[in-house]
């Protein structure tokens, strides 16, 4: 999950926003991963995923960011 996409179709329907501000939430959406610095420095960074998308049925510019954690599910066999 490195870099981002960029969510054309839903910016070319908002007709409210100056260019400029469509040009930043074109670049902003997209998906993220500090899978790297969570490796790195695993005492003070979890990994996580970080999501930004546009929300068309709201007002032009609205987005919506959805942050997970990755999490491996491990058996734990020792209280079974």
């Amino acid at each position: 999950m490195e870099g981002f996409f960029v969510v054309q179709t839903a910016w070319a329907r908002i007709l409210k926003m100056t260019p400029t501000e469509q040009n930043f939430l074109s670049l902003l959406c997209g998906e993220y991963s500090n899978q790297q610095q969570a490796l790195d420095n695993p005492p003070f960074f979890a990994h996580i995923f970080l999501r930004y998308r546009p929300l068309e049925h709201l007002q032009p510019g609205s987005i919506l960011l959805e942050q997970s954690y990755a999490v491996t599910q491990r058996i734990l066999t020792d209280y079974a």
